[in-house]
């Protein structure tokens, strides 16, 4: 055995996280009136307030909604926003550089603010920075005068509370934006700092400011002053970083670092306390980007995105900081950044690759018992990373025959030391963990086994001490290793399906076969298919501990008990996809699958979830035997970007409702309501022309707005819910009614929002109202009446005039009979009579026959004469006299033809009336097959059965020779039959073939 050892060395290195996976951005691309945004605010129903500096923009998680128009000259100087802030009455009040105004609750036109000039007081010089809502006003700091109050019922400024200073101490000044942070006790601290001292105002309103001083000497300038609880603050300067007591800021009760982490800023500092994740740590900007404070361990650490540094946030104006209900951090950048989103929740997930000349699909992973996994790639060698997550190298693998890295799709340990790993072009290889060399086995495959190329599915089972099961080809096959040495050995093999898939075996040790087409289990000597399963492509079997068969497959889950199918999922039962890779169970019992949509967890309560990119993982989709669940509990799923590894009670934790939030409403293509903000329409009330309505609608998650799932239903309309993954948005065309639309959303398949509902009424047109249809209904009636009455005398005068024209109809059928029957008739018996004559006399052979010949003609015209006289004469022939008057016909033409026998059936459930044209047409068509039998074709059996119930359907069938209908000419007496049968509106079906007899069948109705 050649042993090829590993070639690369290099230092641990760790793959570098995915930064599009953690981020969004949204800029002017995407609807921004521009770049530079100064605040973003939560509004009450969901969405979020946009501050630009060209004005107010609402963002409801998929677009910009414009508040404030740029180019609003008129009443406002400067759009800018500087600061938002929404009352709990629904008011939105927005600060710009130069003038203030107010959204009242409910409206979308604003108001501008103004001095009460009956308080003497004056609008102020520079901006306002809200503080807090109470005692009916809106409390705001400007940097030069003090503390304006603004009346929410007037929308004036009608109280201004100086800042008394001390003697000597210059008032705030406006070329440094004061700091705000709002303690447990609703009071407010807000700092400044100059160029010589710093400030620290306690206000509460009702009680005087209280203002401390201290030197930026000997302090650095003072940056924020960030309550903590118990009276505690984050002090943090540019001197140092530390925590303080409210009573006395100048002396810290603890430093933490006397690093330069705040920054020289010179604008404005932006802090949050984090409630989701690292809850009650602070978050706040830096020099170098985000730095968050432990409150638990007192320590000041990088935030998360410092691990992306592709996404540069030691930016200075990093103006505003929030996060949402699900985690998700909000920050507003400068002019050439935008809106960004940091999405923390997606870090529960951890992300793995080896470097782009290594890396490539995830064929096949497992992990060692130290945790420390190991990943194939398609035609690459192996990546091995730490239990971490962590690159550590890369091993070369033997080449195939045309030069190219063998591509490993399956392995799994032979013992502790030792992996097995098969590919799909039948190559086998070891790896030894102790030294990570390779040893190439593939010699050992036999030939008949190596020669199966392409055998793209394939797993290892383990089946005892140091040995393994598995499949290739057509082919069961075990390896065994003892001491130092390797055995091949093909057990079994199922030749009847294109190739065996994977195998498993079951509690009792049996082995079952997932193949191309279906599951295999063996039934005495035999593999038997399992019902049910038939042209399933199975991609992984295993076993629950209560026993149950989990199979993955290409068209859903299937589970099995005792070999029979008890359950199924697919995508119409909440699967994200059909095509599933392979199923792992955590320590919890809940199922786990990869797709080619992303992760799903089938619960043990049968509830399902799912996860895709915009959750964290690698992406949407993963790959066969890419699946691995290590001794701790972890699950590890490899695909075409890397690795995910997860702990799944980290991921199953219960998340924060959501809300469907209505974001847009077109009636007849306009948007409505034009004054009103759409989340106050509690109800709509609409005239019958304007009833064509495009709702738009959102969920107040916005972690990947593409991946939420909508259902809708518009009670009064619809009967079901309608399933929305694609689009956010419903239209209907209403008729004039009562309505209730009711919209869900979900970010994970399982659980639904809270519900919207909107009442909806359509009112009738005045032709529709009930008093109208009253009228109408009226007239109609008169109407009604009237035609019923004419067309009943109308009737009445053509029943008359048919009976007259049936009885002269009768009279001359019946003159037509007797002209037959004196004429034709007598010259036809007196011809027989003659042929009697001359037959007695006659002496020649061939004269006689054809004096018999002539004889028999006139019989049959004879014949054809009685019928015809009796079908005139017949006033009310019935379906039932017509077939006795047809079982009389063939019973005298079969007296003549021994060995031919006929049985009749018949089933008239309705024994309607026939026409003469129907009932001769009908007669001729059935004599021509009669004698077509008994002449043509070798028949001793003829069935005969006449249905009667709404239709007429007459059957002969003969068990003769039968004739090609489509190979050769077809006589004048089928194309006679045909006619007659299209005269008098019948079908004429002729089936028969060579060898099996002739049937027709006639049907019609009479």
């Amino acid at each position: 055995m050649g042993i090829i050892m590993i070639f690369i060395s290099s230092p641990s290195l760790q793959a570098q996280p995915d930064a599009t996976r953690m981020f969004s951005r949204y800029t002017t691309k995407d609807g921004l009136l521009i770049n530079s945004i100064y605040d973003i605010e939560r509004s009450q129903n969901g969405m979020w307030w946009i501050g630009t500096g060209a004005g107010l923009q609402r963002f409801d998680g998929y677009g910009f909604e414009n508040w404030t128009e740029p180019a609003d000259k008129k009443n406002l100087s400067n759009p800018g926003v500087q600061r938002i802030y929404e009352d709990k009455a629904g008011n939105v009040w927005v600060f710009n550089f130069s003038y203030h105004y107010v959204f009242p609750a409910g409206k979308k036109k604003y108001e501008r603010i103004t001095a009460d000039p009956s308080k003497n007081i004056s609008y102020p010089s520079v901006y306002l920075l809200p503080l807090m809502e109470q005692g009916g006003r809106i409390w705001c700091i400007e940097g030069n005068s003090g503390i304006y109050g603004i009346n929410q019922q007037t929308k004036k400024l009608d109280t201004i509370i100086p800042i008394m200073f001390k003697p000597g101490l210059p008032s705030f000044s406006s070329s440094s934006i004061p700091f705000i942070g709002k303690d447990e006790d609703g009071s407010v601290w807000i700092s400044q700092d100059l160029a010589d001292s710093n400030y620290l105002l306690h206000f509460i309103p009702g009680k005087i400011p209280e203002i401390k001083t201290f030197s930026v000497k000997d302090h650095g300038r003072l940056k924020a002053f960030i309550p903590l609880g118990k009276n505690e603050f984050l002090f943090l300067s540019t001197a140092y970083a530390a925590i303080s007591n409210g009573n006395d800021p100048s002396n810290p009760l603890q430093i933490i670092t006397r690093e330069n982490i705040p920054g020289n800023f010179i604008r404005m500092f932006s802090y949050e306390k984090l409630k989701v994740y690292n809850k009650g740590n602070i978050l706040f900007s830096g020099d170098k980007g985000l730095y968050e404070f432990n409150p638990v361990n007192r320590t000041i650490s990088p935030y998360a995105t410092s691990a992306y540094p592709e996404i540069d946030l030691s930016r200075q104006f990093l103006f505003a900081i929030k996060e949402d209900r699900h985690g998700n951090i909000w920050m507003a950048r400068d002019a050439s950044d935008g809106l960004l989103l940091f999405f923390p929740g997606k870090l529960k997930f951890a992300f793995s690759k080896g470097p782009a000349q290594y890396f490539n699909i995830v064929y096949s992973l497992v992990a060692d018992k130290e945790g420390n996994m190991i990943s194939a790639g398609y035609q690459k060698g192996l990546n091995l990373f730490s239990k971490n997550g962590e690159w550590i190298k890369y091993i070369d693998l033997p080449k195939t025959e045309d030069g190219l890295t063998t591509s490993m799709r399956c392995m799994n340990f032979i013992d502790s030391n030792h992996l097995v790993m098969k590919s799909l072009y039948g190559k086998m290889a070891v790896l030894n963990l102790d030294d990570h060399s390779i040893i190439d086995i593939s010699h050992l495959l036999p030939s008949r086994v190596a020669s199966q190329r392409n055998s793209f599915d394939a797993n290892f089972v383990p089946n005892g001490s140091n040995s393994l099961q598995f499949v290739h080809g057509n082919y069961l096959i075990t390896i065994e290793k003892n001491q130092h040495s390797y055995k091949v050995m093909v057990t079994d093999s199922l030749t009847e399906v294109d190739r065996i898939t994977v195998s498993t075996i079951d509690p009792n040790g049996h082995t079952v076969l997932g193949t191309t087409n279906g599951l295999y289990t063996r039934a005495e000597k035999n593999w038997k298919k399992l019902p049910g399963t038939e042209g399933i492509y199975v991609k992984h079997l295993v076993f629950n501990k209560e026993g149950t068969l989990w199979m993955a497959s290409t068209s859903g889950i299937y589970l099995f008990k005792n070999n029979i199918l008890i359950h199924k999922y697919d995508e119409a039962s909440g699967l994200l996809n059909h095509f599933v890779y392979g199923i792992l169970f955590d320590n919890e019992g809940n199922a786990w699958y990869s797709s080619n949509k992303g992760l799903g967890c089938i619960k043990k309560d049968g509830s399902l979830k799912f996860f895709t990119a915009a959750d964290g993982l690698q992406g949407d989709e993963f790959d066969t035997q890419s699946f691995w669940k290590t001794s701790d509990g972890k699950l590890h799923f490899g695909g075409t970007n890397g690795i995910t590894s997860f702990s799944p009670k980290d991921i199953l934790q219960p998340g924060i409702p959501d809300k469907t939030i209505l974001a847009a409403l077109q009636v007849n293509g306009e948007n409505y309501p034009l004054d009103r903000r759409i989340e106050n329409l509690n109800n709509l009330e609409l005239p019958y022309n304007l009833n064509a309505l495009s709702f738009s609608f959102s969920l107040t998650d916005v972690t990947d707005p593409g991946y939420i799932v909508y259902q809708t239903r518009m009670e009064g309309f619809d009967k079901d819910w309608v399933n929305l993954r694609v689009i956010r948005s419903a239209r209907y065309l209403l008729p004039p009614g009562k309505y209730t639309l009711h919209v869900r959303g979900s970010v994970d398949g399982s659980k639904w929002s809270e519900e919207l509902l909107l009442p909806i009424l359509i009112h009738p047109a005045w032709w529709q109202t009930l008093w109208f249809r009253i009228l109408t209904g009226f007239s109609v009636l008169s109407i009604l009446f009237g035609s019923f009455w004419y067309y009943t005398r109308r009737k009445t005068e053509r029943l008359k005039l048919q009976l007259v024209l049936q009885q002269e109809m009768q009279k001359e059928r019946e003159r037509i009979s007797r002209d037959l029957h004196d004429n034709i008739g007598a010259y036809s018996t007196a011809m027989i009579a003659n042929t009697d004559t001359l037959e007695s006399v006659m002496k020649d052979d061939e004269s006689k026959e054809k004096l018999l010949h002539l004889k028999d003609n006139a019989r049959n015209i004879l014949s054809t004469i009685r019928e015809t006289i009796w079908l005139l004469n017949s006033k009310n022939l019935t379906v039932r006299g017509f077939t006795d008057g047809f079982m009389n016909y063939c019973t005298n033409i079969l007296r003549h033809y021994d060995g031919i026998e006929i049985e009749f059936s018949d089933e008239i459930i309705s024994n309607k009336e026939l026409s003469p044209a129907i009932a001769l047409n009908l007669l001729r068509i059935l004599q021509e097959q009669i004698q077509n039998i008994v002449k043509h074709s070798g028949a001793t059996l003829i069935r005969c059965n006449i249905k009667s119930s709404e239709v007429l359907n007459i059957t002969i069938k003969d068990n003769g020779k039968g004739f090609d209908v489509n190979g050769g000419y077809i006589g004048n007496g089928l194309g006679n039959m045909k006619y007659r049968a299209h005269e008098i509106g019948f079908t004429l079906h002729i089936n028969t073939v060579p060898g099996t007899g002739t049937e027709i069948i006639l049907t019609g109705k009479p």
